[in-house]
C-alpha cells in the first residue's frame, strides 16, 4: 500500500528551531538554512511537514516557499529561478517516499489553484517526477573533493596548464586575502556586470542579493569573500563561496578584464580550495545559482 503524505505549515516553534532540525537530514546543509533562504528570497516562510499515515510522522520535511501571484497566476517555488539558491525543497533523506510527496504536492496545488510550480533538489529522481507530470531540467556540475590535511595531494591532481597559472599568479605579485570588508558585494557585482556585457548579458539580481548573501553569511563563518589584488593594491577579481561545515559553493566570481594576463582567476578558484580544505571541508561544488537555466520543473496542476 502506497505511504499517503499530508502537508502542514510547520509550528512557530520548528520554525524557531529551524535550522537545528534541517542538520539531520541528507539535504538539510547550506542553502535551507535561515541565513541562507533570507538574501535569496525575501518572502516568509512556509514550510511543510510531511507524514504518512494519519498520526504517523515519517521523519521528513519538504521546504516550499509560495511566491506572490505574479499577475492572474499563482505559483510555487522551492526555489524559483532568480532567488540565487542552488536547491531548497523537498529537506528529506533518500528514503523519502517521492511518489507519495509528488501526490501530496499535486494535490495541495489543486487546493491552492497554483499555476505553476518549481522544486530543485538533488535527492528527486527523473522517472518519478515525469510520471507526476513535471518536466525535468538538468543541470550539471562539477564536483571537487579535497583531502584535508594533505594539500599537496590536491595541488597533484590539478592539471599542468592550471598549476602553470597559478604559479604565474603568484610571480606576478597577486595576492588574496578572505575579507570582511561589505563592498566586497558591490566590487564583485561592478565586474560581473562587464564580464557579462562583453556578452550581451545581465544579472539575474540587483546589488541588494550580494550584499544580503554577505550581510547575512559572513558574520556567522558561512561565507568566503575572496579579493585578489594586484602588487599596488587595485582589486582585479572576486569571489563569493558560501559554505556549510562540508560543502563550498561556488557562488559566484568575476575579474577585470584588463587583468586576465595575470591569471586571477585560477588563482582565485586554487585558494578557495586551499582554504577550504584548510577548514576541514569536503566537497567544492561549482553549480553557479545565477546561471540562466530554468532550473527544477515546472508543472501546471490538474483541474
Amino acid at each position: 500500500m502506497t505511504s499517503r503524505y499530508e502537508l502542514r505549515p510547520v509550528t512557530p516553534d520548528e520554525a524557531t528551531r529551524w535550522d537545528e532540525l534541517i542538520t539531520s537530514y541528507e539535504s538539510g546543509q547550506l542553502f535551507p538554512s535561515q541565513d541562507m533562504t533570507r538574501p535569496s528570497c525575501r518572502e516568509p516562510r512556509h514550510g511543510y511537514e510531511f507524514f504518512s499515515h494519519p498520526g504517523r510522522h515519517t521523519d521528513s520535511w519538504v521546504l516550499l516557499r509560495r511566491h506572490p501571484a505574479e499577475g492572474p497566476f499563482r505559483i510555487l517555488g522551492s526555489p524559483l529561478k532568480g532567488w540565487c539558491t542552488n536547491f531548497l525543497g523537498p529537506l528529506a533523506n533518500r528514503n523519502l517516499n517521492q511518489e507519495a510527496f509528488l501526490e501530496a504536492l499535486d494535490g495541495f496545488a489543486e487546493h491552492e489553484r497554483l499555476a505553476m510550480v518549481e522544486i530543485d533538489n538533488p535527492l528527486l529522481v527523473a522517472d518519478f517526477m515525469e510520471k507526476a507530470g513535471y518536466k525535468p531540467v538538468y543541470q550539471p556540475t562539477c564536483i571537487v573533493r579535497f583531502t584535508p590535511g594533505d594539500i599537496e595531494t590536491m595541488w597533484n591532481r590539478i592539471d599542468r596548464k592550471s598549476r602553470q597559472e597559478i604559479r604565474k599568479a603568484k610571480r606576478a605579485g597577486l595576492v588574496v586575502e578572505d575579507t570582511d570588508d561589505a563592498s566586497i558585494s558591490d566590487e564583485f557585482l561592478s565586474q560581473f556586470v562587464k564580464a557579462l556585457a562583453r556578452k550581451n548579458l545581465f544579472p539575474p539580481y540587483d546589488r541588494n542579493c550580494p550584499r544580503l548573501l554577505f550581510e547575512y553569511l559572513k558574520p556567522r563563518g558561512m561565507l568566503f569573500a575572496l579579493r585578489v589584488s594586484e602588487p599596488l593594491g587595485r582589486i582585479i577579481a572576486t569571489g563569493l563561496f558560501p559554505h556549510d561545515h562540508r560543502t563550498v559553493y561556488f557562488w559566484g566570481g568575476a575579474s577585470r578584464i584588463d587583468s586576465w594576463k595575470y591569471s586571477p582567476n585560477d588563482l582565485l578558484q586554487w585558494t578557495v580550495m586551499e582554504i577550504a580544505a584548510q577548514r576541514g571541508l569536503t566537497i567544492y561544488n561549482w553549480l553557479w545559482a545565477f546561471q540562466e537555466q530554468v532550473r527544477g520543473a515546472l508543472q501546471s496542476p490538474k483541474r
